[in-house]
C-alpha cells in the first residue's frame, strides 16, 4: 500500500451541462479501466499501470460526494467543485462535478469549452496493488480516490476524451468529439 498521494491523468470524455439555470457540470471518464499507462517519473520510476473495474468501489461508498475537483491538482487553492455522481462503468470510472459559481469556476468551464483543459486526473493513493515477477506492471484492484482535477495532459492517453460542453441552452462538440460521435453513429448503423 502507498502512503503518498499519486497522480494520473487521463484525456476526458468529458461533456459540460446544465440541468437547471444555475448547475453547472463536468461529467465524463475520470479514470478508464484495464488500459495501461506507461508511468515514468522521478518518484515512482517506469513500469505499466492498469487500473481494474472495482478499484473504486470502497472509496465511491465512503466518500463519493466528498471528492473535490480541483484545477492542476493545485490543492492550496479553492477547490472548483466537487462530485455529486461517482461510478465505476464498463469503460472506466465515470464522474460527474458540479462545478461552483465562483471566477475560478467560470474560468475553468470556458477553458473545457475551448478545449484548452482537456484531460482529467486522478489524485489517488492505491490500496491494494499487484506487481508482475519483474516489477515492470502494476496492477490497482482498489484506491482510494483524493479529487479530481482538470489538466493539460494525460497519462491515459485517449480512453476518455473531451466530448463537449453543454449549458441550458446550447451544446458545443469539439471537432474530436464531433469525429468521435460520428464514428460511433457509423457503427450503431
Amino acid at each position: 500500500m502507498s502512503t503518498s498521494l499519486i497522480h494520473r491523468t487521463t484525456a476526458l470524455q468529458l461533456e459540460l451541462r446544465s440541468d437547471a439555470v444555475d448547475e453547472r457540470i463536468i461529467a465524463g471518464i475520470a479514470a478508464p479501466f484495464d488500459s495501461p499507462a506507461e508511468i515514468n517519473n522521478v518518484y515512482e520510476g517506469a513500469f505499466t499501470e492498469i487500473i481494474r473495474k472495482g478499484a473504486f468501489a470502497k472509496t465511491i461508498r465512503e466518500r463519493g460526494d466528498r471528492v473535490k475537483l480541483l484545477g492542476l491538482h493545485l490543492r492550496d487553492r479553492f477547490p472548483l467543485g466537487r462530485a455529486v455522481l461517482l461510478e465505476e462503468r464498463t469503460e472506466g470510472l465515470y464522474a460527474e462535478f458540479k462545478v461552483s459559481n465562483t471566477q475560478a469556476g467560470t474560468e475553468a468551464l470556458e477553458l473545457v469549452r475551448d478545449g484548452s483543459l482537456d484531460h482529467l486526473s486522478i489524485g489517488f493513493r492505491a490500496i491494494t496493488e499487484v506487481w508482475d515477477r519483474k516489477s515492470t506492471q502494476r496492477t490497482l484492484t482498489e484506491v482510494a480516490l483524493m479529487e479530481v482535477s482538470l489538466v493539460l495532459e494525460g497519462a491515459y492517453g485517449d480512453a476518455a476524451a473531451v466530448t463537449g460542453s453543454r449549458s441550458s441552452d446550447t451544446l458545443s462538440l469539439t471537432p474530436e468529439a464531433m469525429q468521435r460521435r460520428l464514428r460511433l453513429l457509423d457503427l450503431d448503423n
